[in-house]
């Protein structure tokens, strides 16, 4: 368990077991990564109010190609020059109305946030989802106001069931949106 807010500047690997971050921030460092994050050891907060979070900053000069800002759970592909870019990483459930979604959710932060033609792929794993979540009908979804609202993406779902490890691509992404909030739920949990 993360016991105090905590900057990585290099590599947490994880080998045997989670990684929870509990009520804290891990900041990943400009080239710090995550490695080895699979079903079977994944980062978790446990913390029954105010969750931590994994975040990081990365000043993108050019486009960019699967770039998976230090392996933090997405991928983005761009031509465009995003400049500095904030992702953060949440572990609480959105809810609205009676559905949840999975406790995996992204705040995406470029400089330049209009015009990226982008392909966004968003990583799940199956200890992620509640047991009212069909991993082959996840879709991804988004909040332009954050959270007050979410609408779903069209996006295709890759799940492989021998690893309990799933991917949610959007193609064609014009921009990440103003207050954004992404996120997946299956398609009849709708957010």
């Amino acid at each position: 368990i993360l016991n105090c807010n905590l900057t990585l500047n290099g590599t947490l690997l994880l080998t045997s077991g989670d990684f929870d971050v509990y009520n804290k921030i891990l900041t990943l460092g400009s080239s710090a990564t995550v490695s080895g994050e699979t079903n079977n050891n994944w980062i978790i907060s446990t913390s029954e109010t105010n969750k931590g979070t994994i975040t990081t900053t990365r000043n993108l000069t050019s486009g960019i190609s699967g770039y998976t800002f230090g392996n933090i759970g997405i991928a983005v592909t761009t031509t465009s020059v995003l400049g500095n870019t904030v992702v953060t990483r949440s572990f609480e459930p959105v809810t609205v109305g009676l559905y949840s979604g999975i406790s995996k959710s992204f705040t995406i932060l470029p400089t330049t946030n209009s015009g990226l033609n982008a392909t966004f792929v968003f990583y799940y794993f199956g200890n992620e989802l509640s047991t009212e979540h069909n991993p082959p009908d996840m879709v991804m979804f988004q909040s332009t106001d954050n959270g007050a609202t979410f609408q779903q993406v069209n996006s295709i779902n890759n799940w492989n069931s021998g690893n309990l490890s799933g991917s949610l691509t959007d193609t064609a992404l014009g921009s990440f949106g103003p207050n954004n909030i992404w996120t997946s739920s299956d398609k009849d949990n709708p957010l």
